[in-house]
């Protein structure tokens, strides 16, 4: 509860995000937390930012942030997302992290750019692009939009 404390959650929204995801209560901090919020700290996720974070998706603090996070990171560099970038997609859709880079993260931003000629920085104003389906979701609405997008 101090660590929750610590990044300035107040004590009603700790208690709902404990009642919501009890798991968090299994992971050491040293570990396993702290890594994490370091990790996003060192991204640039401002502080504010990472309170949203943490309530709204605090399973993503749950992983390891060198073996998850890191990968997913550079592969956005190696493509050509500056830092900034990068950390605002990370505050803009969080879960952005721990996804599969080739079965979904990479996918996407083919899509994006091969099939909807759409610039690669439209992920960056749009982050959520990353939490619809491709197949369900992003591939049926681009064939139903008029062909202006």
């Amino acid at each position: 509860m101090e660590f929750l404390q610590s990044l300035g959650l107040a004590v009603k929204d700790i208690g709902r995000l404990l009642t919501h995801f009890p798991n968090m209560l299994g992971y050491s901090i040293e570990k396993r937390l702290h890594p994490s919020v370091k990790f996003l700290q060192a991204l640039g996720i401002q502080k504010e930012t990472l309170q949203k974070l943490v309530t709204l998706f605090p399973h993503v603090l749950c992983h390891k942030a060198d073996k998850v996070f890191r990968p997913v990171v550079e592969h956005l560099h190696n493509i050509g997302f500056s830092s900034q970038q990068v950390a605002t997609i990370a505050a803009g859709y969080p879960p952005v992290l721990i996804i599969s880079i080739h079965h979904s993260l990479q996918p996407k931003l083919d899509f994006l750019v091969k099939v909807m000629s759409r610039p690669i920085d439209d992920a960056v104003d749009y982050p959520a692009f990353f939490g619809s389906s491709l197949h369900r979701t992003i591939k049926p609405r681009y064939r139903k939009a008029p062909t202006a997008c």
